[in-house]
């Protein structure tokens, strides 16, 4: 029993004593001071690391920076610039070119139709680091106006308003309102107050448009309907007249335009076209019909599409697009006059015209002309020669688009009522190859960096 006794008395003493537990407490502290502190110098190296990256990718962003802007710079100054010397048809490259602490190099990518041009700079430094910077470049175009006028002076008349931007190369006189920015070779008058004329905003000697440069467009424009069977000559008769109906287009020649107004029931109606069968097309990949003769334009579209005419361009009928919420437009360029032959009884009492319209050396505006009617007064009865009054007056015409012209035409003869809109579609979907404005000025539609 005693011995007993003194084991238990030997076991609580052991149990008791305290004295190893502060070296364990020590050691768990030390372990956990040595971990934080790991953590600590790891987050650090860590944070150093990422400020050194984060430097060279800034310094190697500002180095393509650079390319990019150089590249713009020589654009403003000549619109080709983007094209490659030996082969023009593809985009140029540019550089390497050396600059402190790294390089730049650009390449551009030649535009289409359907896509802009695209320019990719690359800045590189010393130690290999990279940031490329993609950009796509448009240039102003006739069709980012709902007015263009060259010959100035421009002026508007209380009550009109312009839904769009509005540019001349002479003098603006405004006493409507321009709801879009306005730009004037000269200055922008106001008939009441600049806020309540231009809210829009406007600007006062802004560059030349070159309607002489047009020649070179619609040079270019006949070639690439060469190139795609859609290129028709001289029809030796009045003209032709192409019906669009979505993708496809039907060509005909028109052999007369009948000017005699009607006296007996089954006689053809004013305007009538006599036509005389060519054949049925698609719209090609370029969209480019080219017609070196007068051309009637009318129908629906679906497809991108541009008709051109050596001569003069008539409106008839409708001009729009197949569907409204689309992008798909459409663009009509003549060397001479757009005309809208209000007097046609075929042609529809609320016309619409949806289109981008320039005429290169003349207007665009309401086809006047003498007509003949059958006249009973005299014995015997016979044809005569008469103006068409305000009676035959069409109850409107709508035309959303735009229209670049050398000297301005209004619609006042002809319709009741005159509706005149910016198609915002046209600014980045312009019609195909249609006619750039090179004034010097360009616009950068994205900028994504990576």
């Amino acid at each position: 029993m005693k011995r007993l006794t003194s084991w238990l008395r030997r076991a609580c003493a052991v149990i008791q004593d305290d004295s190893g537990i502060v070296l364990a407490t020590v050691v768990l502290i030390s372990a956990l001071l040595f971990i934080m502190a790991t953590t600590v110098l790891t987050l650090v190296a860590y944070r150093q690391t990422q400020t050194q990256h984060y430097t060279y990718r800034t310094q190697a962003m500002h180095i393509a920076d650079a390319g990019v802007n150089e590249f713009l710079y020589q654009l403003s100054e000549d619109y080709g610039y983007w094209k490659n010397p030996s082969n023009p048809a593809v985009g140029r490259t540019l550089g390497p070119i050396n600059m402190d602490g790294g390089t730049w190099k650009v390449v551009a990518t030649a535009p289409t139709n359907s896509e802009p041009l695209r320019i990719t700079s690359t800045g590189t430094l010393a130690n290999g680091s990279k940031r490329t910077i993609n950009a796509t470049v448009r240039f102003p175009t006739f069709a980012d106006y709902v007015v263009l006028v060259d010959e100035g002076p421009y002026s508007i008349g209380p009550g009109a308003t312009f839904y769009g931007k509005v540019r001349c190369n002479g003098n603006i006189s405004n006493s409507g309102v321009i709801t879009g920015l306005a730009e004037a070779g000269g200055t922008c008058s106001a008939g009441n107050s600049f806020a309540s004329n231009y809210p829009g905003g406007y600007k006062n000697k802004v560059g030349f448009v070159d309607f002489t440069q047009l020649t070179t467009d619609m040079d270019k424009m006949k070639g690439v309907a060469i190139a795609s069977g859609t290129y028709y000559g001289v029809s030796g008769v009045l003209g032709y007249k192409i019906t669009l109906s979505g993708s496809t287009a039907s060509i005909v020649k028109v052999t007369a335009v009948n000017k005699k107004k009607p006296y007996v029931g089954t006689d053809p109606p004013l305007g009538k076209l006599t036509t005389v069968n060519v054949g049925t097309v698609p719209i090609p990949a370029d969209g480019v019909f080219y017609f070196d003769d007068d051309v009637w334009v009318e129908g629906n579209y679906s497809a991108q599409v541009t008709v051109v005419s050596k001569k003069n361009i008539w409106c008839p009928g409708n001009l729009v697009p197949t569907d409204t919420d689309s992008n798909t437009t459409c663009g009509l360029v003549a060397e001479e006059q757009i005309l809208f032959p209000w007097w046609y009884e075929t042609m529809d009492n609320n016309q619409v015209v949806q289109a981008a319209t320039l005429s290169q050396s003349a207007g665009i505006g309401p086809s006047t002309t003498t007509l003949q009617r059958w006249d009973t007064s005299y014995n015997p009865d016979r044809w005569v020669d008469y103006t068409p009054s305000s009676s035959g007056y069409k109850a409107s015409i709508t035309l959303k688009g735009s229209r670049a012209m050398v000297s301005m035409i209004g619609f006042s003869a002809g319709y009741d009522a005159r509706n005149f809109n910016m198609d915002p579609r046209l600014e980045n979907h312009p019609p195909p190859l249609y006619p750039m404005i090179r004034d010097g000025s360009l616009r950068v539609d994205t900028w994504l960096e990576n």
